[in-house]
């Protein structure tokens, strides 16, 4: 009597077990998705041809960072076939901080957060890449990133002259020879600024007109 009572109470909690491990099978939820960011290299060049992978690390710089990525884009059949034993390393490039596009999960993959590193000058693209559209594409938004910043750095060069000349015009050091060179100056400053303004999009009023 003792024997069956035991083995209906192990009967019971073994059914127990069983209905919570299926209750948790049954309502868990999906798996999530891994959140490593994807790497796509346009300087194949200086990654032993290798331009994309999962992003490992990025190691900050002053003006450049760099970015060190495990390659996906592996033939592992032909590097079979040819017995091809070498192993796959982790690989370091560095980028001008202006010309990593980010791309957040949602906006490009579903799934996956993305970063596209450019090279520094649009003819430092893949010979092949440029002669398609993309490739045409990119090396439009190459020279427009370095042509903004190139515009930038001149009014900041010319701002930092006129602050020096203030200064010394308030210690009465201006000769007039220098005063036409701040009208110079002064001239430049506003070409510039007139050139990063027509760059801007002509966004007309909506017509009220029915």
């Amino acid at each position: 009597m003792g024997m069956l009572l035991l083995f209906s109470v192990f009967i019971g909690i073994a059914l127990i077990a069983l209905f919570t491990w299926l209750m948790t099978v049954i309502f868990q939820e999906g798996p999530k998705p891994q959140d490593f960011t994807i790497i796509d290299n346009f300087m194949p060049q200086h990654t032993n041809g290798f331009s994309q992978g999962i992003l490992l690390e990025v190691q900050p710089g002053e003006k450049r960072n760099g970015y060190v990525f495990v390659p996906k884009d592996i033939d592992y059949y032909g590097r079979k076939k040819q017995k091809n034993k070498a192993k796959i390393e982790s690989q370091l490039v560095y980028v001008d901080k202006r010309k990593a596009i980010s791309f957040p999960r949602g906006t490009f993959s579903c799934e996956r957060n993305r970063i596209w590193l450019l090279p520094p000058n649009a003819e430092d693209l893949p010979e092949e890449l440029k002669t398609t559209k993309l490739g045409k594409v990119m090396m439009k938004m190459i020279d427009d990133i370095n042509n903004d910043a190139t515009e930038v750095s001149s009014i900041r060069e010319g701002a930092d002259r006129v602050r020096n000349i203030i200064d010394r015009m308030g210690d009465g050091q201006i000769s007039d020879l220098e005063l036409e060179r701040i009208d110079g100056i002064h001239e430049n400053l506003i070409k510039n600024m007139v050139k990063t303004d027509d760059k801007k999009p002509n966004v007309s009023s909506p017509s009220t007109s029915n």
